[in-house]
């Protein structure tokens, strides 16, 4: 990473879903549907999967004492499963702060 002394003018703005920021962002919606889509693609591509939940929260548990605590939430169980072609599996929700 290369950081310098210059202010930087950028603005980011963090949203739960694309409703919300098209709410905030009038004229923009086609913009916030496909950057949502992009960023759900991404995280169901990246994210860890698991067979289980409990597998999930084993290895998050594992990895947890091997790093400082962060600011992190577990979806409820009823959350966050996936389909593919060989089945189902859970997945952690994407973070959406």
């Amino acid at each position: 990473m290369l950081a310098g002394c210059e202010k930087s003018d950028e603005t980011v703005s963090l949203y739960q879903n694309a409703d919300d920021c098209s709410a905030a962002n009038p004229g923009k919606s086609a913009e916030c549907t496909t950057a949502y889509n992009n960023a759900l693609k991404e995280a169901e591509r990246t994210a860890p999967k698991y067979a289980t939940r409990e597998d999930c929260v084993a290895d998050l548990v594992k990895v947890s004492a091997s790093r400082p605590p962060a600011q992190a939430g577990m979806a409820p169980e009823n959350q966050a499963q996936a389909q593919q072609s060989s089945g189902s599996f859970w997945m952690p929700l994407m973070a959406v702060t």
